[in-house]
């Protein structure tokens, strides 16, 4: 019998992300509510310049020439973000309405000063995929490659075929190509890409491309805000969804207006859902027909604020064994560390801090001394509590960590928000067993097992069983799909093995950053010195959602 040995090499290590598996429920919930927008589409005109270039393309050059295509759509992913650039500066400086967004601006933006000392741009010199120092993307179609193609086919926007040749479609694509081409130059733009070299003046004649033109261009604009708003779907499809969203956004700005006196942001967005109020004494009602979209938003900020809670207690766990580690201590198991952080003197300063009690009474105290839900300014709100938690991360307080930690699962529990668990938005079947930090189980482990256990042990609980073991779990997992190691903890033959750095806590990105981005790409929405505000535009499409049109 012939036996063969092979050596196995260790996979190679990944930084990963999501390292308990919290953010895989929120991400679940936020791409419901916002579909067809994502963390990395940031500008609407992208929209609708993609498709027309493909479209342009066509029209110039019949025959199928990839290597053409490639060359000349980076450039004029190059070229468009000059053209903002220039513009934003132009004017002063207003790059949020100008050029934000604008694609490969690290590397471009610096190189617009060669203009102003009188030197030659070349397009090429930024847009080939050569790695020399100046390239503005590495992706073989750029902006278009990395970020907006798979929107822009789920938006039937755009199609590739199996061969990789990228398309527009008739019924979409076509129509907002056609658009933009009636508001621009396009024989100039195309004449700029195949002559290579840039200057000033071309830049300025070229402003119409500028992504803060789009209210000007009628047409497109109007085609976008049907695409981005769905006005033939209803609520329950997916672009319906995304329909109530961006109304609830401009609802949340119209009752905003003036009272918060700078642009509205991400952050206002999720404390207005969360709290149904603008700051503590500002409550918001609501429009009803914007209620179950509300509800939802509140279940995403509740599901983040436990994933903060859960991330901040594992990476001050590990940072602990870390520790022992350098010092030539090692815990044989997660158990053995379950242990010993329930008898450590940390865990002990923490429970001074909740007067030695169970979290069961603990949580049974909280529901008469809890700070209203709608008072997310106040610094024991667990909204608070999170900002608190990434500040005292960042400073090194452990101790403040766990504290702020034990504050939002203490009022998470309280609240009797919470025991709707999922219902706003339920998931596929299944859908949790892979991610079992949720608020489902939270909800259960609250009023059950934890409810009994000392702040100590419930510290030792968490680091061991909602950190090392689903960490082990959550790894394992991506392990089997990927040949890359995401292991930040991991059992070796010396006992508990810390792996690279310690991740830091982190919020989840629900996209509303960017739809806000897009409300105000299509002067939905307008900032000046009392904050944000809805335009007639705006306050029109609200009108529509609301109205049921």
């Amino acid at each position: 019998m012939e036996v063969r040995t092979t050596w196995v090499e260790p996979p190679e290590r990944a930084q990963g992300l999501d390292h308990l598996g919290t953010h895989a429920p929120c991400i679940d919930l936020y791409t419901r509510l916002l579909p067809g927008i994502t963390n990395v589409t940031d500008r609407a005109r992208y929209y609708s310049l993609y498709p027309w270039f493909v479209w342009a393309f066509d029209q110039r050059y019949r025959s199928v020439d990839s290597e053409k295509f490639e060359q000349l759509f980076r450039r004029a992913d190059c070229l468009l973000t000059w053209i903002a650039e220039r513009h934003s500066q132009r004017t002063g400086q207003q790059t949020d309405w100008h050029a934000v967004g604008g694609i490969g601006r690290q590397k471009l933006v610096p190189a617009l000063n060669k203009l102003d000392a009188g030197e030659a741009l070349r397009l090429s010199d930024y847009a080939t995929r050569e790695n020399n120092g100046t390239r503005y993307f590495q992706n073989r179609l750029g902006g278009l490659g990395q970020y907006y193609i798979g929107t822009l086919q789920d938006l039937r926007i755009l199609d590739v075929s199996e061969r990789g040749w990228i398309k527009y479609t008739k019924e979409r694509g076509a129509v907002l190509a056609e658009a933009v081409e009636r508001r621009v130059d396009s024989a100039k733009f195309f004449k700029v890409l195949e002559g290579d070299r840039v200057s000033l003046k071309l830049l300025d004649e070229l402003e119409p491309f500028c992504f803060c033109r789009l209210p000007h261009s009628s047409e497109e604009h109007a085609q976008l805000a049907d695409l981005l708003f769905e006005r033939a779907l209803s609520s329950d499809e997916p672009g319906g969804q995304r329909r109530q969203t961006l109304a609830f956004a401009l609802a949340m700005v119209d009752a905003s207006a003036g009272k918060w006196r700078v642009p509205v942001t991400l952050e206002h967005f999720q404390c207005a859902s969360y709290g149904r109020s603008f700051g503590s004494g500002r409550l918001w009602k609501v429009p009803a027909p914007l209620e179950a979209t509300a509800s939802a938003w509140a279940l995403y900020v509740r599901n983040d604020l436990l994933s903060i809670a859960a991330q901040a207690v594992f990476a001050v766990g590990l940072k602990i064994i870390d520790q022992h580690e350098q010092e030539g201590l090692r815990f044989a198991t997660g158990h053995d560390f379950e242990t010993w952080i329930t008898g450590s003197a940390l865990a002990k300063r923490v429970a001074k801090h909740f007067a030695g009690k169970s979290f069961g009474a603990i949580t049974h105290g909280a529901r008469s001394t809890l700070a209203p839900i709608d008072g997310w300014d106040l610094p024991d709100h667990e909204w608070a509590c999170s900002r608190s938690i990434l500040e005292a991360f960042k400073a090194g307080s452990d101790e403040a960590v766990l504290v702020h930690s034990l504050r939002i699962l203490v009022a998470l529990a309280a609240r009797p928000t919470t025991k709707e668990a999922y219902q706003a938005s339920p998931f596929e079947a299944g859908f949790l067993d892979n991610y079992p930090i949720n608020l489902q189980s939270f909800t259960e482990l609250a009023a059950g097992e934890w409810s009994e256990l000392s702040i100590p042990r419930l510290l030792g609980w968490l680091m061991n069983r909602w950190g090392i073991e689903v960490h082990l779990s959550v790894a394992l997992r991506k392990l089997r799909y990927n040949p890359q190691a995401t292991f930040r903890v991991r059992p070796a033959e010396r006992g508990l093995e810390i792996i690279d750095d310690v991740p830091p806590p982190t919020r989840t990105n629900p996209r509303v950053g960017q739809g806000l981005q897009m409300l105000r790409d299509l002067e939905a929405i307008v900032d000046g010195p009392e904050g944000s505000s809805l335009t007639a535009f705006g306050r029109r499409m609200l009108e529509e959602v609301l109205n049921g049109r």
